[in-house]
């Protein structure tokens, strides 16, 4: 009898689709895994809340995909659909959507961090030991790193050159689906934030990062290669990126790389998006789960470092990462991350252009000491072209009356790809 009235009540108080209390949580792909088991704990202890039994319900979401819904700017589907607690891989994402006009009350307080990774710089294995040989230091400046892979040096920043200039070849993930290629472009603001050349700095080194993206982190590591030769790609990643990449046996495994001037950290932030008092309640019982030492040794053993920064047992020289703290860059504002995704939206358009200059007897006027409007001209336009990127589509014309016959325009250069010029 005891055995068939528990059962009973089992049946009528258990979580069914019917009579549970689903949270659906949105997860970063890398620490998916690890939520996934609290989640597993968290269900089988059945927590009540209002009188209905609390479940999670753990899907992997790209951070990229989450942020439109959040902000209003795209419609949920039945495969994209607003979670109840989202988990991306970096406050940046949850500063764009407070920064946004819809979705500046999406996300009430900041979200607990439940681990954290900084962003290194990635080398192959082979040229990493090369280069300690030759007594080039294992720590060197953003700014070196930029120049090495031909980017514009910035600035401000730290002058380091110990990586030899045109080395290497950056490749960075895309910035805006990625957060540590969104992260990148946040150091590198951070380190300009004095230098009175910002904005051509900037522009000069997003056109680099446009013309090295990956589409994905795995994508960078698949050109580490034994025996490649030219120049060497290097990364930009999480470190816990890097970390799960060497665990999987490569033939050049990679080395991380932490700037002297500081980095920014993932640190995947809990994230409570549901406005129903209910499924507040229960989040914030998951949210013990996974702040829990179980699920700490969990996304340790992934590779994550806890949020104050303490690494997992397993980093050691031989696996590529330092247990070290690295040194921390102050997070960005929500404006500052807003500003700097809509300066790279803008940047990475696609151009096509034609540029029409005035020869005329007009443009040999003086604007300057020993330079006329056709030199003004010349320089400036100089300065534009080292701003666009290879695949900018642009076109040459001059006029002036009766150029070329009654005609008064002449084609110097007809409309195609810089980078065939």
């Amino acid at each position: 009898l005891g055995v068939g009235v528990y059962a009973f009540a089992d049946a009528r108080g258990g979580c069914g689709e019917d009579d549970a209390l689903v949270l659906d949580v949105a997860v970063s792909a890398d620490i998916e895994p690890a939520v996934v088991k609290a989640a597993q704990r968290f269900n089988k202890a059945r927590h009540e809340v209002d009188g209905k039994c609390a479940q999670a319900r753990v899907a992997k979401a790209e951070p990229a995909s989450v942020t439109p819904l959040l902000s209003g700017q795209a419609v949920p589907t039945a495969t994209n659909r607003r979670p109840d607690v989202w988990i991306p891989d970096t406050s940046l994402w949850t500063s764009l959507v407070r920064a946004s006009e819809k979705g500046k009350d999406a996300i009430q307080t900041p979200g607990t961090s439940l681990a954290s990774s900084p962003i290194v710089v990635g080398m192959p294995r082979t040229l990493a030991t090369r280069l300690r040989q030759q007594g080039i230091t294992s720590t060197p400046s953003w700014d070196n790193l930029l120049n090495a892979a031909g980017g514009t040096p910035g600035g401000a920043v730290t002058k380091n050159q110990v990586i030899p200039a045109k080395a290497v070849r950056l490749v960075v993930p895309d910035p805006a689906r990625n957060g540590a290629g969104m992260g990148a472009l946040m150091v590198t603001n951070t380190l300009l934030t004095n230098d009175p050349n910002r904005n051509a700095i900037f522009t000069g080194i997003v056109r680099t990062v446009r013309e090295s993206m990956t589409p994905t982190v795995e994508a960078q590591f698949s050109l580490f290669r034994k025996g490649r030769t030219g120049r060497q790609p290097i990364s930009l990643s999480s470190e816990q990126a890097l970390y799960a990449f060497n665990r999987t046996g490569p033939s050049e495994p990679a080395v991380a790389l932490y700037p002297v001037e500081g980095t920014l950290s993932l640190d995947y932030p809990f994230t409570v998006v549901t406005g129903d008092g209910a499924k507040r309640k229960a989040a914030r019982m998951l949210e013990r789960e996974l702040t829990g030492d179980e699920s700490r040794k969990e996304m340790q053993r992934l590779g994550f470092r806890t949020p104050d920064g303490k690494a997992p047992e397993g980093f050691t020289q031989q696996m590529g990462v330092s247990p070290a703290r690295p040194r921390k860059l102050p997070s960005p504002k929500d404006a500052e991350v807003a500003k700097v995704m809509q300066a790279w939206s803008k940047l990475t358009l696609g151009l096509r252009i034609l540029t029409i200059i005035d020869v005329s007897g007009s443009m040999a006027e003086q604007v300057a000491p020993n330079t006329t409007r056709l030199q003004a001209v010349a320089q400036l336009s100089q300065g534009g072209l080292s701003m666009m990127s290879n695949d900018t589509e642009l076109g040459l014309w001059v006029f002036s009356t009766n150029l070329q016959g009654k005609q008064d325009w002449r084609e110097l250069v007809s409309a195609g790809p810089l980078g065939e010029l």
